[in-house]
């Protein structure tokens, strides 16, 4: 048993533990969440959405995460365009095979 615990006596691994905890948690909050609202394309959506804003700002000698944080709202503004404007729910307006 000591052999597992062994490696945790390292402030770092402990610090490592700690993050991983928490982001667990969060994950598992935001994923419910997410599959509730009936969003479950939306990280994929928003990984294909952001990752061009992100060449177009590096392109343009700009900061990446602006252009994240653009593209984000971008494809976030699409998403709710297509669900408010059409009988689409909003998991199928983030899925790629729907357009």
């Amino acid at each position: 048993m000591t052999a597992l615990a062994e490696p945790f006596t390292d402030p770092f691994l402990q610090r490592a533990l700690v993050a991983g905890v928490l982001v667990a948690l969060a994950a598992a909050v935001v994923g419910t969440f997410v599959v509730l609202r009936g969003l479950a394309f939306i990280g994929d959506a928003l990984a294909h959405g952001v990752l061009p804003g992100i060449a177009v700002a590096l392109l343009a000698g700009g900061p990446g995460m602006l252009g994240a944080l653009v593209g984000a709202a971008v494809m976030i503004g699409g998403v709710t365009l297509v669900t408010r404007s059409s009988r689409l729910s909003g998991d199928t307006a983030c899925s790629p095979w729907a357009w």
